[in-house]
């Protein structure tokens, strides 16, 4: 775990990259608002989360901040479990926790 300047724990950002079928956008966005939200914020620590997606791409990301990057680790074991499956309308990627350096 890193520290920020004043010795306290730094928070954490889980950044997940997925795949998603364009054709399917409003099951994604479904996916995201009525699976994924509620998940990430029922885990210790949750602060903030975004999930995007291009418009009219076969990309997304869900943008997690936790009070603790051990915070992020722990809740990055979900999506990295979650397995592959062919013809589903979004598929993960990659799943990696930041340090968070500052924000606005």
């Amino acid at each position: 775990m890193s520290e920020s300047a004043d010795g306290t724990a730094r928070r954490g950002t889980m950044v997940v990259q997925m795949t998603v079928d364009p054709s399917r956008g409003d099951e994604v966005d479904r996916h995201f608002r009525d699976d994924v939200r509620p998940w990430a914020q029922g885990q210790p620590g949750f602060m903030s989360a975004q999930w995007i997606r291009l418009a009219d791409g076969d990309r997304g990301m869900g943008l997690v901040t936790f009070e603790t990057e051990d915070q992020a680790h722990g809740a990055a074991r979900g999506p990295r479990m979650a397995p592959h499956v062919d013809g589903r309308a979004w598929n993960t990627d990659s799943v990696e926790v930041y340090a968070v350096v500052t924000q606005a």
